[in-house]
């Protein structure tokens, strides 16, 4: 597997995870799409183009602070009840 594939993978991965045993908990999934998308959509295209789209490198970091927001929300939000 290539290396610049990999972080898409795991928050696919996660994101599929999160949506099966937190289904309640939208915030977490809505973060990690905006982030997914911003972060690693703004880095295939100023790879693609450089000159074309320059005006999205500052919206990478914010692709970043998203998924790192949608880890928070996934580790604090509503805890899971495990049966005894």
């Amino acid at each position: 597997m290539e290396l610049h594939l990999s972080p898409w993978l795991i928050h696919s991965g996660i994101l599929l995870l999160s949506s099966a045993v937190a289904p309640k908990n939208t915030v977490a999934a809505g973060l990690f799409v905006a982030g997914m998308t911003m972060f690693s959509g703004s880095i295939y295209l100023l790879v693609l183009d450089p000159q074309r789209f320059k005006a999205l490198g500052p919206i990478t970091p914010l692709g970043g602070l998203c998924l790192i927001g949608g880890w928070a929300a996934l580790a604090f939000g509503k805890r899971i009840p495990f049966p005894r």
